[in-house]
């Protein structure tokens, strides 16, 4: 945090009134120490919103300023990731070979929706041997459902034609977190083959006291 703080932001001008030649005031170390920070995973998507870093650096500089009374200006480090995509960063290596590196991103891509809407089920807990097993016959029932949307992906990414990144995204996302198990509870349709509006119709048509899904007995 303090490295990034200190050099990899507005070339070095954060810090700047804490910074004598090469020596940071203790005042930066001893917010640093307890600052909230966040892991951020790798391999991993961001859509339009989410944070580029695992702090904010500019909540940190007005913390600093607060807390030692030293004025700063200083223009704001974007932290958020803007635009209407969503990227996704991985480090490639060797020759470039359009195809073999969608086919990549589509892999990484699609454990990293499953992971995200399916927390509970993306990781081994400890407790049983067969965990592992468990979570990769899920997984792979997640990828052969969605192996379309798997292909859309690889064609856009590699050049072909196909729709926008973010709406293939989406879709992924709406179906891992509406699985074969889960009905509507009004059309008693999968919940995963709902649009947006036949979603808010369903809604809307819910006899009181009922839930918009349920589990799928047969």
């Amino acid at each position: 945090m303090v490295s990034a703080l200190a050099e990899g932001f507005n070339h070095g001008q954060l810090l700047a009134p804490w910074k004598h030649d090469e020596e940071l005031d203790d005042a930066v170390f001893r917010l640093a120490a307890t600052f909230p920070m966040r892991p951020l995973r790798q391999q991993t998507y961001r859509v339009p919103g989410d944070s580029m870093f695992g702090f904010d650096p500019n909540a940190f500089v007005e913390k600093l300023v607060e807390e030692t009374g030293i004025s700063h200006t200083w223009e704001p480090v974007p932290s958020k990731t803007s635009g209407s995509g969503f990227s996704y960063v991985w480090l490639k290596g060797g020759p470039r070979d359009p195809v073999r590196e969608a086919k990549q991103d589509a892999r990484d891509l699609l454990w990293a929706v499953w992971s995200k809407c399916q927390p509970n089920l993306s990781r081994p807990s400890g407790k049983h041997a067969d965990d592992a097993e468990s979570i990769a016959m899920v997984f792979a029932d997640f990828v052969i459902d969605n192996i379309h949307l798997a292909r859309e992906f690889v064609s856009v990414m590699s050049g072909g034609e196909g729709r926008p990144q973010l709406t293939i995204l989406l879709q992924l996302e709406r179906n891992a977190v509406w699985g074969d198990y889960f009905e509507c509870s009004v059309c008693h349709r999968l919940m995963r083959e709902h649009s947006d509006e036949e979603l808010t119709h369903c809604q809307h048509a819910l006899p009181p006291g009922t839930t918009l899904y349920r589990v799928r007995t047969s």
